[in-house]
This record gives structure tokens, C-alpha cells and sequence, in this order.
């Protein structure tokens, strides 16, 4: 059983559902902890158990575990918490491939047990990456709540726990679970089933054994992605949170260093012998011209099929123009645009935003059918047919949404008394959640302040108690939202989640 590190690790996580189906950070925790508190009957604290491994890849011994401690009356909860890197260094797939197979793995187990992507969240902000520092985490964000650390019976010993940072203060405050496994002389209730093993038969290619320890939609991608994979080019802001949610469709991901030039070759040759499905460019735009020819030049020097289409990510360039994919297409490849529509910043690794987002797309028809392949029709936005000018228009839209909410929040904190502004500041984060909550669940209805009311005597009072800036941002975004209100047109503007789920929401819009 793979068992929680002493001093290596990362974190992630990241979001709303405790269904073992999304990623869930430090916030999704905290935001699960009602529902799960529900379904306590006892008066004492819940127990959660906290669940770390490797999970390079999880197998049916994992998943045995959660049923185990719940069943025992040990946890009341189990937290599944891959980690981000291995405990001691040792070589292991990405965490973006591990924490998907771990989702894959668990999701049946959902009444039991929620995935936490809480490693690399703690990663990206320095930490270390030990139990200790994941526990106390954990801890200062479900108050009222008992957590255990669980660990295996081979990782029990006295020289594994002396390989755990601070572990006597971890038995004293968060009293670990000892699960035992069968195998290596042992007899338990959980099957000793081995990580290593398996990547042993991967190894071989004994699929046949693979099938009998590992849950079966770990199983299908492990197949699948020997043949169907995707070549990431750029581990930027997009290309860090294109990675998961590329695996979580069901493809192997080999992820290029765009400015790796000597990887080029190598990658080219592997693409020969086993053409991609495609290629996916999520460089920054000014860098795209030059990978584009690097990739053709390695390309034709290795001879890789011109039928492996090629897919970039930048909202404002059609794939076939020189700024763009001009010399893969040149080459002969079938190029196109999968663009995602939505807010992506790689210090914040464990959103899940890939997964909920429209694209824009356009392109060939084959690079677009391996777009349609990953975007369902309802969240595509067809970029065919727009000009330059159109193109350019297009993402300054998103980037009008995207880009700007920064000035809101801060003209709106400036223009309050330098006393509340602090905590003002503080509470402007949950004021847009909830703002966006409102307008997707409601549309124009969503709509809330004076104008709604017909009050125009305190937008009147507000623009008399602001100065500078702020005055002049709220008496413009006053007066268009006014016009917007009284617009026969406004509800194709501000349609709700579900109205943008319908075929009409596809029609052009004055």
C-alpha cells in the first residue's frame, strides 16, 4: 500500500465537489465539510482520515481501504491525497497523470471518500511536501473535525517512522491508522497488491495481469494511452492545466518543453514510430511562429506522418496564418484552434477550470475533429469564418471578462476609507463569486442593486461620495448596465448555465 512521505511532496487541489469526481484543494475541502458533517449521528467529532500515496498507479488495494475504515468505524471520511512527488524522490508519472488515474480510481467510492489535489496547491506556494505540513493544513481548515493519518503495515516499522518529519508529534495529534495487507508474510484484510508490480507488467505489456489489480477505468486509459497520446507542447500557464484534463479524456500526454530544442528531434522520432493523435501548441503567441518551425523542421527530418494534425491554444491568431501554425501547415499537416475560454494562471495548478470551459475552435477538418473529439457541441464557440479583425475582436471579449475584474476590485477597494479597506479588500472575492453565481444561475435576473430597483436616487448618492477613478468607472458601468437592463436583447446577453446548454444559444447575436 502506498503510504504517505516523510519529507518529499508537493500539492494540488482545487474545487467544489466532494464526489471524488473534481479536484478538491484546501478550499474544496473546507466547502465539502458541511454535507459530510450531516450525515454524523454521534455527538463526538468526525473522524476524517487522511489517505496519501503515490498512486503510480492506484490498484484495487487502494481502493479496498476507504470501504475498510469507514466499515471498521475507524473514519467517519476518507481524504485520498495523492502526492506530488514521490516520498523519496523516486522516479513517477506526473502528478497531473496520477491524480487523474487516482479520480478514475475512487470515483465509485464517492459516498465514502473525496480526491484532494491539496499537494500541489502546498507545492506551488514552497512547501515541502511532508505529512506534517499536508496534516496541519488540513487541520486549520476543518475545525471541528478529528483527522487521522493512515498508513500501512509496512510503512509501521520503526525505521519507516524515522523516516517521517516530526512523526511523534504526528502520533501525538493525529493518531495513525495502522490498515494491514496481505502478502510478505502478512495476512490482512486488504490485498497486497504492488505499484511497482504493476508498472512491471506495464512494462512487458502483460495487460492480462494488470486487469486483475487495478480498478477497470484505470485500466482503460493505461491501454488506451499506449496508442491514442497527444504531444503537449509548452508548460505555461494553459499547458499545466491542459495536461489533467487532456488525461482525463483518456489520452496519453507527452508533454515538450517549448524552448527545449534538443528534445525536438527526439520526440519527432518517437511521433514517427507512433504517430499522436495530435498536437497541442499552448505557447504564448509571440513564441508560436518559431516552435511551429522547429516542429516542421524535426517533423520532416523524421518523417512523421503530415496526417498528424496540429492544434494551438492562442485565441487571437487563425492556426493557418505565419503568426501562428503557418509552417507545420505549409508541411502539410491539417491545423487548428482549441482555445480555451477561461482565466488560467499555472502558479495555481490545482483549478479545474480545463474542465467546465468553452473553446474556441476553427481549423482543417481534421484538426477540428480532434477538437470536437474533446469539447462537447454545447461548450464550442465556431471561430470559423471570422477575419482577422474578427479573430482579434473575439479575444478581446475574453479578454474584456478575463483581464479586467483587477480593476474593479481595486478602484472599488481605493475608493473606501483607508480604515476598512484591508478587510474591505477581503471581502470584494466572495462579492464576485457570488455575483457570477447569480448571473449563471439566473441570467439577466441574476442582476442585483439600484438600477434593478428603479432606485436612481442612490446611484445618484454613490457617485457623490466617489473621487477620481472610481467615480468615473461606476458612472459608465452605471449608464451601460442601465441601457442593458431596459434592452429587449438582454437576455441572449446574459443567458443562464442552463439556457447555454440549448441549440439556440449557437445563433449570432445583435
Amino acid at each position: 500500500m502506498a503510504a504517505r512521505r516523510a519529507r518529499g511532496g508537493g500539492v494540488r487541489g482545487g474545487p467544489r465537489r466532494r464526489d471524488g469526481a473534481g479536484p478538491q484543494g484546501l478550499r474544496g475541502a473546507k466547502e465539502a465539510l458541511p454535507a459530510i458533517l450531516g450525515r454524523t449521528v454521534t455527538s463526538r467529532p468526525p473522524v476524517h482520515a487522511v489517505f496519501g500515496g503515490t498512486f503510480d498507479p492506484p490498484h484495487l488495494g487502494h481502493v479496498a481501504i476507504p470501504p475498510y475504515l469507514v466499515s471498521r468505524g475507524l473514519a467517519d471520511w476518507v481524504w485520498v491525497v495523492p502526492v506530488f512527488r514521490h516520498t523519496w524522490h523516486k522516479p513517477a508519472r506526473s502528478f497531473a497523470v496520477r491524480h487523474a488515474w487516482t479520480k478514475m480510481a475512487f470515483r465509485p467510492l464517492s459516498s465514502l471518500c473525496g480526491v484532494l489535489d491539496v499537494e500541489a496547491e502546498l507545492a506551488a506556494r514552497g512547501g515541502r511536501g511532508t505529512s506534517w505540513e499536508l496534516l496541519e493544513a488540513l487541520a486549520a481548515r476543518l475545525p471541528g473535525v478529528r483527522l487521522r493519518l493512515v498508513v500501512g503495515s509496512d510503512l509501521a516499522t520503526a525505521e519507516a517512522r524515522a523516516r517521517y518529519h516530526r512523526w511523534d508529534d504526528i502520533e501525538a495529534r493525529f493518531d495513525p491508522i495502522v490498515v494491514p495487507r496481505s502478502g510478505e508474510g502478512e495476512t490482512g484484510p486488504i490485498p497486497g497488491i504492488s505499484s511497482t508490480r504493476i508498472r512491471h507488467a506495464l512494462a512487458r505489456g502483460d495487460f492480462e495481469t494488470v486487469a486483475r489489480w487495478v480498478p477497470r477505468p484505470v485500466y482503460d486509459h493505461l491501454r488506451r494511452s499506449r496508442h491514442d497520446w497527444i504531444l503537449l507542447v509548452g508548460r505555461g500557464h494553459v499547458g499545466t492545466h491542459v495536461e489533467p484534463w487532456l488525461v482525463e479524456r483518456g489520452f496519453g500526454v507527452k508533454v515538450l518543453r517549448a524552448r527545449a530544442w534538443g528534445d525536438y528531434g527526439t520526440v519527432a522520432r518517437t511521433a514517427a514510430r507512433h504517430p499522436p493523435a495530435g498536437v497541442y501548441v499552448t505557447v504564448a503567441d509571440r513564441a508560436l511562429p518559431e516552435v511551429a518551425r522547429r516542429l516542421a523542421e524535426a517533423f520532416e527530418a523524421a518523417g512523421v506522418s503530415r496526417q498528424v494534425p496540429v492544434l494551438h491554444a492562442a485565441g487571437a491568431l487563425r492556426a493557418r496564418s505565419d503568426g501562428a501554425l503557418g509552417a507545420v501547415a505549409e508541411r502539410g499537416h491539417p491545423v487548428g484552434t482549441l482555445h480555451p475560454i477561461c482565466s488560467l494562471r499555472r502558479e495555481r495548478p490545482w483549478g479545474d477550470e480545463v474542465a467546465g470551459a468553452s473553446f474556441g475552435v476553427e481549423g482543417d477538418p481534421k484538426a477540428r475533429s480532434l477538437a470536437e473529439s474533446l469539447v462537447p457541441a454545447e461548450r464550442r464557440v465556431d471561430l470559423d469564418g471570422l477575419d482577422d479583425r474578427a479573430r482579434r475582436a473575439y479575444h478581446a471579449a475574453c479578454a474584456l471578462v478575463a483581464n479586467h475584474l483587477a480593476v474593479l476590485r481595486a478602484d472599488a477597494v481605493a475608493a473606501a476609507a483607508p480604515s476598512i479597506q484591508g478587510r474591505l479588500a477581503c471581502a470584494m472575492t466572495p462579492l464576485l463569486r457570488s455575483s457570477v453565481a447569480n448571473l449563471a444561475a439566473l441570467g439577466r435576473a441574476g442582476v442585483t442593486g439600484p438600477l434593478v430597483r428603479g432606485d436612481r436616487d442612490a446611484v445618484t448618492a454613490h457617485l457623490a461620495a466617489l473621487d477620481g477613478p472610481a467615480r468615473d468607472l461606476y458612472r459608465m458601468l452605471s449608464d451601460r448596465l442601465a441601457a442593458l437592463l431596459e434592452d429587449p436583447q438582454a437576455a441572449s446577453r446574459l443567458p443562464t448555465d442552463l439556457a447555454c446548454t440549448t441549440e439556440d444559444t449557437h445563433a449570432h447575436h445583435p
